[in-house]
């Protein structure tokens, strides 16, 4: 351990040790705590609740905000670097810092997690559409501004981001008053719903989806080829040259807007 690694709070900029504070009761909240049980096997195994800020400082995210090395391994962050971490987090309301400033707790000890679940899924949302490059910040930011909220999830398809968010408001009148306003986003009109909703509904998705494909696979074989639903927002035409080659066709445009990160759904030809 090295001694200039000490005072590492003075290095980081205003925006990363917001990140940090975020971060850190995001890991301790209701909201993650329910779903997390490595932190919950950690913190049973303090009498007193706490868990150690090296274990936290290496989670994917803070090792992000704290510039640490993608090569340390979880529980072996310097105890310099999660001293400055507790004197960050001490004016942090729902979080009791270690007297010497390595170890966290909640304030308040995790509720019954079959009761929070319930509670928490009563308040949450699922929305849509987002675009695949957004950032967490960056939504929670946006939603902050328009009722009081616990937490964003992401959701992701094959590894990726899908354009969908579990939100978590602060109740269940703040969910509703969210879902009653229009809000676009990036220029797409937000659908918003509540999980409990659109969970019992996806049966029904999944069902038309598989329909879906069976009649287009029927239409393929049949020349008569049914027009894509669309979402608002989701949808890029591109108009090619009288002169383009022969390589630019549905494969090949689906292989590379793939390969330069952006997911799509479908490429057809307009007339």
């Amino acid at each position: 351990m090295k001694d200039e690694d000490a005072g590492m709070d003075d290095a980081l900029s205003p925006g990363a040790i917001k990140s940090i504070k975020r971060q850190v009761c995001y890991y301790l909240c209701d909201s993650n705590l329910v779903r997390d049980d490595f932190l919950q096997t950690k913190i049973g195994e303090d009498s007193d609740g706490f868990v150690d800020l090296a274990v936290l400082c290496t989670f994917n995210r803070m090792k992000t905000f704290l510039k640490l090395g993608e090569d340390v391994k979880v529980g072996d962050a310097p105890a310099s670097v999660c001293k400055s971490v507790g004197e960050i987090l001490r004016d942090c309301e729902d979080i009791v810092v270690s007297e010497d400033g390595l170890r966290v707790k909640r304030k308040e000890p995790l509720g019954d997690v079959g009761e929070l679940k319930k509670m928490i899924k009563a308040r949450s949302l699922h929305v849509t559409p987002f675009p695949f490059d957004t950032k967490l910040e960056t939504l929670e930011d946006f939603f902050r501004t328009k009722v009081p909220i616990n937490s964003v999830q992401m959701l992701k398809k094959r590894g990726a981001f899908s354009g969908d968010i579990f939100l978590e408001c602060k109740s269940i009148q703040a969910a509703q008053e969210l879902i009653d306003m229009e809000i676009e986003y990036a220029g797409a009109l937000l659908r918003k719903e509540f999980k409990g909703n659109w969970e019992n509904g996806r049966g029904d998705r999944q069902k038309k989806m598989k329909e879906g494909k069976m009649v287009e696979e029927k239409a393929k074989k049949g020349g008569n080829r049914p027009e894509p639903e669309t979402i608002p927002g989701c949808l890029v035409r591109f108009e090619f040259l009288k002169d383009a080659p022969e390589s630019v066709n549905q494969k090949g445009i689906r292989a590379a807007l793939t390969e330069a990160g952006f997911h799509t759904k479908w490429v057809v030809y307009v007339a």
